[in-house]
């Protein structure tokens, strides 16, 4: 099993954004295990409306990079979570200014893939994988579930 690098501010600020969706979306946003492959379920009226993959980047700020890079294992779990609930996963960023923005991840495109990852800092091998390199175009602020 590969060693886990989340931080208790990690979690601090995954919940931070959990509670933003859920005051600004009226929604109830739950931590799910990490067996589901993505971090939270979104419901509203106690129907799932969607899954959220969360990551916060303190370094970065909106429109410093042209995408963002997400483990194409985490578009794995998207497509198995879509393929058993019918239901999408986002991927919702917040850079270190606070701004939060989501993108669909199965809307992805096969273009967008590449070999890499954490390549500056790497701590492990398994640091370096298939990685998906979504254009900052893709992002929207929001609710994408509403639309």
């Amino acid at each position: 099993m590969r060693t886990m690098y989340e931080t208790q501010s990690d979690l601090n600020n995954e919940a931070s954004v959990r509670n933003y969706v859920a005051q600004t979306f009226s929604a109830e946003v739950q931590k799910v295990p990490l067996s589901y492959g993505v971090d939270s379920m979104v419901t509203v009226d106690g129907k799932l409306v969607a899954w959220l993959e969360i990551k916060c980047r303190p370094g970065m700020v909106w429109g410093q990079y042209p995408d963002v890079m997400i483990s194409v294992l985490k578009l794995r779990a998207a497509a198995g979570l879509k393929a058993s609930t019918g239901t999408n996963t986002y991927f919702v960023v917040a850079d270190s200014c606070g701004v939060i923005k989501s993108a669909n991840l199965c809307k992805t495109s096969p273009d967008w893939i590449r070999y890499g990852g954490r390549t500056a800092q790497t701590r492990d091998p398994a640091d370096i994988e298939p990685v998906c390199h979504i254009p900052l175009e893709q992002f929207t602020e929001g609710t994408p579930w509403g639309q």
